[in-house]
């Protein structure tokens, strides 16, 4: 049996006696950061990753492919830990070396055991995941598989799976809200292709490496709150924004960007979608990080349909509008050299860009105190372009494969 024990304020690997060496699961970080003890009550496994030395701004912290990939086609109803749990049988099912090397990683993960956790949040989770316990241990891999056991196994996929699959290194790294890392996966380079951690701001050593398990970034605090106890069975924590930027929760409002966000549509209908929910966040004169996400999705619902048709004046203002809006907002959230800056920077160059090839006089009258003339404009363009480029030189290799 595989052991982790705590010595000092580090977690090292340690083996019955007798037993054959494993590899080194949790080795691979390299000499940037290393796994430490934290307050198990602030992090519910006891565990985070910190820097060893000073990591500069677009440094590549650590990086690692999936050992239990999300399978491609999931079962009705299935949540995506049940799907990582069902999958993760499968493999131990086939047994050899890989099997071996798929439980080994298992073994680290939170929790190690069900005792890990008080018996009143283990009774609730046999209640909750009653029907999942039942289709993995009678399902065609479940095969001697208690549901202890199996329980076990479906809570380390909820508390540490991500949408591109289950990792070893990675589940060491703890959320928080405003975090100093984010976590790329690529598009292409097939299923396991490596996930990277990659430093948004500067860290100094002794610092813990953190990115944000919640997406999208720009939800309410109550929203990041519910469903973090929903997924980890943990509370958030405080808001690192301030009230002007962590507004309160908008449900009917957060329950339409949901929507925008994972329904499929054509580009047209996402248009006016979007439009609408924005057209709302005026009429409620909603603020701070919401608006940023309304603006958010109005700008790619916009750059969607201009890849198809070549927009209005009306429109490409709007794009203006928004982008302009959006990045406002993230100067206020976002380290400055944050990559998804990049992208709203260039995303406002090139409304710009276009506004002034095709409509600067409306583009003027629209925003006569920034825009309001071409020299006011293009100075305004060539600043968000310049701008954008230094900054996505940072992430050149990330945003060109995300």
């Amino acid at each position: 049996q595989l052991l982790i024990v705590r010595r000092g304020d580090s977690w090292q690997r340690q083996f019955e006696p007798g037993m054959a060496a494993f590899p080194e699961v949790l080795s691979g970080f390299g000499e940037l950061s290393e796994v430490k003890h934290v307050d198990p009550k602030v992090c519910g496994g006891g565990r985070g990753l910190f820097a060893a030395q000073k990591i500069s701004v677009g440094t590549v912290v650590t990086s690692e492919s999936p050992f239990v990939l999300v399978p491609t086609e999931r079962e009705a109803g299935e949540t995506l830990h049940a799907a990582l749990a069902r999958a993760a049988l499968t493999l131990l099912s086939k047994g050899g070396a890989a099997a071996d090397l798929v439980r080994q990683q298992l073994a680290v993960l939170h929790p190690q055991e069900l005792g890990d956790l008080d018996e009143g949040t283990v009774e609730r989770c046999y209640q909750t995941h009653a029907e999942a316990l039942t289709k993995l241990c009678e399902g065609p891999t479940g095969a001697g598989v208690s549901r202890a056991d199996a329980l076990r196994l479906l809570l380390a996929c909820q508390f540490n799976g991500f949408r591109s699959g289950l990792y070893c290194r990675l589940a060491m790294i703890n959320h928080h809200c405003n975090p100093n890392c984010a976590k790329f996966t690529p598009d292409s380079g097939g299923p396991a292709a490596l996930s990277e951690i990659v430093a948004v701001r500067d860290i100094e050593p002794g610092e813990e490496i953190v990115i944000s398990y919640l997406t999208p970034f720009e939800l309410s605090w109550a929203r990041r709150d519910e469903t973090f106890r929903e997924q980890h069975l943990f509370p958030v924590g405080p808001s690192p924004f301030s009230p002007a930027l962590d507004t309160p929760a908008n449900p009917r409002l957060e329950s339409l960007l949901d929507e925008l966000d994972g329904a499929p549509a054509s580009a047209d209908e996402r248009l006016q979608r979007a439009l609408d929910v924005e057209a709302m966040a005026r009429a409620q004169a909603a603020c701070g990080m919401l608006v940023a996400r309304v603006h958010k999705e109005v700008t790619r619902a916009i750059l969607q349909t201009m890849d198809k048709t070549p927009p209005d004046a009306p429109l490409v203002l709007q794009l203006v509008r928004s982008t302009q809006t959006l990045l406002g907002l993230q100067r206020e959230y976002l380290p400055p050299q944050h990559h998804e800056l990049a992208t709203t920077l260039l995303d406002y160059h090139n409304a710009l860009e276009y506004a002034l090839a095709n409509f600067p006089n409306e583009l003027y009258t629209a925003f006569p105190a920034e825009l309001g003339n071409f020299r006011m404009a293009s100075r305004t363009d060539y600043k968000a372009r310049k701008e954008g480029e230094k900054i996505k030189k940072l992430y050149s290799q990330q945003l060109e494969n995300t």
